[in-house]
């Protein structure tokens, strides 16, 4: 497993050494990389780059168990605290312009990006949430990670069943790459791509 931390410039050493001491929990590589601050964009603020990026690129068997689960309570209990003392100081703070109706738009503070076999899956934290939002909306997210890596995990299985048995199952013409990209195009549409939470559904919410 590899964790990469992805920030703004304004995210400052403390926070940053706070952070990576947290995550450390994890057996797992970990680098910092900071990247420059987005100017103004023309575009919704969950398809902006944010503010602080925490990227994890693990096996389906570690996300489906959860993924920040396996830091146990009291590591897991400090990694949402961190997060929305972060949240909380960087609120109203990011890159912001007014877009051509007159609306302010603002970069969001947080995303947390999991990679799995070439495929991501983005759920981004968006500005406008309250910060004691926070917490339960991690708790959610990593359900859903959890749910979403069984699909992978299922999908994988009956993949390898199939290829092992498709002639016996389906007869010496059945198309085998054209059934994998149907599948894996309902993959993507139901579970890969980027979520945001929703503070009035109190849910994350496929936007892409």
């Amino acid at each position: 497993m590899t964790i990469r931390l992805v920030h703004q410039a304004s995210l400052s050493p403390d926070e940053i050494a706070e952070l990576g001491d947290v995550l450390g929990t994890f057996d797992a590589d970990i680098s910092i990389s900071e990247a420059p601050d987005a100017g103004p964009q023309n575009a919704l603020e969950w398809a902006l780059p944010v503010f602080l990026a925490i990227v994890v690129s693990a096996p389906v068997k570690a996300a489906a168990d959860g993924l920040f689960g396996e830091m146990g309570k009291d590591g897991y209990q400090k990694l949402k605290d961190v997060l929305s003392g972060l949240f909380r100081s960087k609120k109203g703070k990011t890159t912001s312009w007014t877009s051509p109706n007159g609306e302010e738009r603002r970069a969001p503070p947080l995303a947390v990006v999991l990679e799995m076999h070439g495929d991501s899956v983005r759920f981004v934290y968006p500005d406008s949430l309250a910060p004691e939002e926070i917490a339960p909306a991690f708790e959610q997210m990593n359900r859903n990670i959890g749910f979403i890596a069984d699909m992978v995990a299922w999908q994988e299985r009956q993949f390898e069943l199939i290829d092992r048995h498709a002639v016996e199952l389906f007869g010496p013409t059945y198309p085998q790459q054209d059934r994998f990209l149907q599948n894996r195009m309902l993959l993507d549409e139901i579970a890969f791509g980027t979520w945001v939470y929703n503070s009035a559904a109190k849910s994350w919410i496929k936007a892409q």
